[in-house]
């Protein structure tokens, strides 16, 4: 659980940080230990009334004897252990404390278990007003029983929520809004937010990989909010970075994501011209031949045509009549590329509005279900390469419509990972619109998956809550989604491994191809610190980090696959 895989120099106390309960336990005891040292009980973060109530009230309780408990002699690594340290950690998640900054900036001369106290009266305000956003942020602001000022330690605080690994506990986009809310509260709070922001950014090579996808959303909401105003200059020195340089690719990343919050000419207008280059293309769909025009797109004509009667809102049947009546089979050369034009051109009809792709794809489902149905995996891979076709310049549209044809069961989550190591779409020299789609495909499908699980679960829950129920019926109900349960917790595990073992053979077909020139990836800070202006080693280096991070997000899963793990 360590955020960081390597360290910029010796001294580098933030990249040693441990978002783990192991690290908070240790700090906890560095906090006790010193207290005991000084000598001193007093805090200045705790509530008087509370904390003498509380004294008065341990002192005159009977002491309570706990059972005693036989620890497990079993080494950490094996099937059994690992299995029941993953269940641990579901019950009691990490704490999730990141420092950032200096001590002289955050504790000052008090005692660290002031601090920890502090961080707890933060965590609990979010915790209990998250629902409330504006309400959570005003108490963080003005109610917060401190004595001294605080928002450089609530700034640190907040981030290293927003940066916990495996998970946060809220979606980024709670923390993104707490912190804007924040600055408009407290006037100095954008300060610590360009403190910790630098300290992530100077270390960008050696951060975890969801943890810099998860930094790139906030930092493209965050700028939104003040019309994607940033210091970009102080980033100037990445301009002259190659491309795999990890730094680049994150600004990329940001404006990616800041053009999904805008309209793509309001972004590139407010950014400075050293940085348009970073920008990615100009999200638009990718214009079918005219009716009419000459053109060497046999599949791109009859798309056409196919689109003139979408338009005219034809009937699945009349459409399916259609195709046959033309014989657009034959003509194309099969089955697949009539799947591949019926789906080019339902996509196309549809991209007005992310609305108006779902109606195209739900009218006409019965006659592209019919294709891909028949074709079986050739045909989901053929759909995964039209998706690619129609919206490459548009990953955000693209992940939405690999997202929607897997709920309609169009694209298997085995479809869509064999896309992404076939093609060759996980390899940074395709491209890095390509290649960022390759990695967010891989999560969008994992966590379909897993929703479906999150799903079974939850439809358990509420037939269990459901006093009304006859019990017959009851236990019919139970029967069907425990069995919908277990087939789905078989996927989300099939499917998390198949796409780490094609991690791991990618990994090793690298290092063959380069007969030993990219060296080992075992060691990750090593790799980090090497040389990656070679796109061959970018490529392994993110191939280790989405391995790493991918068993640590999916830690349960891949802990109840025991010995295949290894």
């Amino acid at each position: 659980f360590r955020p960081f895989v390597g360290q910029l120099g010796e001294d580098d106390v933030v990249a040693t940080g441990v978002c783990g309960a192991g690290g908070n336990l240790a700090a906890l005891m560095r906090a006790l230990r010193e207290m005991q040292e000084a000598d001193t009980y007093t805090l200045e973060s705790t509530i008087p009334n509370l904390s003498g109530l509380l004294a008065e009230n341990c002192m005159n309780t009977a002491t309570i004897s706990l059972p005693a408990r036989a620890l497990s002699k079993e080494m950490v690594g094996s099937p059994v252990n690992t299995a029941s340290a993953a269940q641990l950690l579901t019950w009691y998640p990490p704490r999730g404390t990141l420092r950032l900054l200096k001590d002289e900036h955050t504790k000052g001369d008090r005692l660290l278990m002031d601090r920890i106290v502090a961080e707890d009266y933060f965590l609990h305000t979010m915790h209990f007003f998250e629902g409330d956003r504006v309400e959570c942020a005003k108490r963080l602001a003005r109610s917060m029983p401190l004595k001294y000022s605080y928002e450089i330690s609530l700034c640190e605080t907040i981030f290293g929520q927003m940066l916990r690994l495996p998970t946060s506990e809220y979606k980024t986009l709670m923390y993104s809004t707490i912190m804007v809310d924040l600055c408009k509260l407290i006037g100095t709070f954008s300060r610590p937010i360009f403190a910790c922001m630098k300290e992530c950014f100077s270390r960008i090579h050696f951060m975890d990989q969801f943890l810099v996808q998860r930094l790139a959303e906030w930092l493209a909401y965050h700028v939104s909010n003040y019309n994607f105003q940033w210091p970009w200059e102080r980033w100037a020195h990445v301009l002259e970075a190659p491309d795999p340089d990890l730094q680049k690719r994150f600004c990329r990343d940001v404006m990616s994501r800041m053009v999904r919050l805008s309209y793509y000419d309001r972004v590139i207008e407010v950014l400075p011209d050293s940085f348009k280059p970073l920008m990615p293309p100009k999200p638009q769909c990718q214009p079918l031949p005219g009716l009419g025009a000459p053109s060497d797109d046999l599949e791109g004509i009859w798309a056409a045509k196919a689109v003139d009667l979408i338009r005219k809102k034809t009937t699945d049947e009349q459409l399916d009549d259609w195709m046959k009546q033309h014989s657009i089979e034959a003509v194309l050369g099969g089955r697949i590329q009539l799947c591949k034009m019926l789906l080019r051109a339902l996509l196309v009809a549809g991209q007005k509005t992310y609305s108006h792709m779902i109606i195209a794809l739900e009218r006409y489902y019965g006659p592209l279900a019919a294709l891909v149905q028949e074709g079986g995996q050739e045909a989901q891979t053929a759909c995964m390469d039209t998706i690619w076709q129609v919206w490459s310049q548009n990953i955000q549209r693209a992940s939405m419509v690999i997202d929607r044809m897997m709920t309609l069961r169009l694209i298997s989550a085995k479809a869509v990972v064999s896309w992404v190591f076939d093609s060759g779409s996980i390899k940074f020299t395709e491209g890095h619109s390509r290649y960022r789609l390759a990695y967010e495909a891989l999560l969008h499908t994992i966590n379909k998956v897993s929703a479906r699980v999150d799903d079974a679960r939850q439809d358990i829950a509420t037939i269990n809550g459901d006093a009304t129920l006859p019990e017959g019926e009851r236990e019919a109900k139970l029967t069907e989604k425990r069995s919908l349960l277990h087939d789905n917790e078989e996927s989300l595990k099939e499917t998390v491994m198949l796409v780490i073992e094609r991690l791991v053979v990618s990994m090793d077909e690298m290092i063959a191809a380069n007969e030993g020139s990219l060296g080992s990836f075992s060691a990750l800070p090593a790799l980090a610190a090497s040389d990656l202006t070679d796109p061959g080693a970018a490529v392994l280096y993110d191939l280790a980090q989405f391995t790493h991070a991918l068993i640590r997000y999916y830690y349960e899963s891949v802990a109840l696959c025991g010995e295949r793990v290894s």
